[in-house]
């Protein structure tokens, strides 16, 4: 009688085994992941360039002076209407606020916050007016809000040309 020898279990599998599948789906995961994100990426691309640079009708703005809240409740607007990633269409409220913003001269306006623009509080009451829950839902209200902040500062220090 001849005594073989017990290999252990993981031996008798030739290659990666466990981990070349584990491998393998992960590779595929991310192609999967990127393709998605890819298009959602284009999505938003498209829907800012149809409704934001070459819209069918003009922007209201575009039209005539308009109040910065009424740039705030437009741009929220757009933002709820955006499609693609809601992360991107939060983030680019600021640049929709600050189209709205620079079509006019806001100087007045600005001086008359007297300030409160560079607390760290400023447009929170305003998005609790309009319903926004604080940390679940208020990143493009936020947005828009610091935006105001962002040219206020810039026109009361002079360092930003307003509008023509």
């Amino acid at each position: 009688m001849s005594a073989q020898k017990e290999t252990p279990e993981f031996a008798e599998r030739p290659g990666w085994g466990g981990a070349g599948y584990i491998v393998a789906m992960v590779l595929i995961l991310s192609v999967v992941l990127g393709i998605w994100f890819g298009r959602q990426y284009v999505t938003f691309l498209g829907h800012v360039r149809d409704t934001l640079h070459e819209p069918d009708t003009p922007h209201s703005w575009q039209l005539g002076p308009v109040a910065p809240e009424q740039c705030v409740d437009e741009a929220l607007a757009w933002a709820a209407r955006c499609t693609g990633i809601k992360t991107l269409c939060d983030m680019y409220v600021s640049h929709f606020v600050e189209l709205c913003l620079d079509a006019h001269d806001r100087r007045s306006y600005c001086r008359e916050l007297q300030g409160r623009h560079v607390t760290t509080d400023f447009g929170v009451l305003e998005c609790q007016a309009r319903g926004v829950r604080r940390h679940l839902d208020d990143q493009a209200c936020n947005n828009a809000y610091r935006q105001i902040d962002t040219h206020c500062t810039r026109i009361l220090e002079g360092s930003g040309a307003e509008a023509p």
